[in-house]
């Protein structure tokens, strides 16, 4: 995605931003083209490896790779079977971090990604709740919250990600919330 730094250059970022006490969020995407498990799980370990540098970092997202055109992996994800919207209507159906957008994704690792990019809904690689934000007033979404953010803790420490019942209870809430 061409991206002009490497791995150590991110790794002495996040140690300057810890050494100067300035707060570090970072973001994450997986399911290219051409990318491997080897490969996602490489990212798993970078993020492991920034929150030892960094226990407070916090990883705001592994978003699902979304083709959009004018990128420069649109044509590679076209030529590796992306099926690209043919009418403006369903590009207005089109949804941004979605794996059915990625043909060359095998089942384990859809499984895989679609766990992970539910997980990191939540504060999952921090030892420390930091709390529900907006829910804090809603008694029984807060505790909700604090469940789901342990069992994504737990899956992340223990890197277990499959059997994702709880995840997937959460899809199917807000695919019906969608449809409303």
């Amino acid at each position: 995605i061409k991206k002009d730094f490497d791995v150590d250059e991110v790794k002495k970022a996040v140690a300057n931003l810890k050494e100067n006490a300035i707060e570090c969020g970072v973001n994450f995407m997986a399911g290219f083209p051409y990318e491997t498990k080897n490969d996602i799980l490489k990212t798993f370990s970078l993020i492991d490896d920034l929150a030892k540098i960094d226990p407070k970092i916090h990883v705001a997202n592994i978003s699902i790779f979304t083709p959009l055109p004018g990128t420069a992996l649109y044509d590679v994800a076209c030529e590796n079977g992306f099926k690209v919207p043919d009418s403006l209507e369903k590009w207005g159906d089109y949804r941004y971090n979605e794996i059915a957008n990625l043909p060359w994704i095998s089942s384990e690792i859809k499984g895989l990604l679609k766990t992970i990019s539910l997980l990191t809904r939540f504060d999952f690689v921090s030892e420390n709740y930091r709390g529900a934000g907006i829910l804090e007033n809603k008694k029984i979404l807060r505790v909700v919250h604090l469940i789901l953010w342990k069992i994504a803790n737990i899956r992340w420490k223990y890197k277990f990600f499959s059997v994702p019942i709880e995840w997937r209870i959460i899809e199917i809430g807000r695919a019906s919330c969608r449809e409303r």
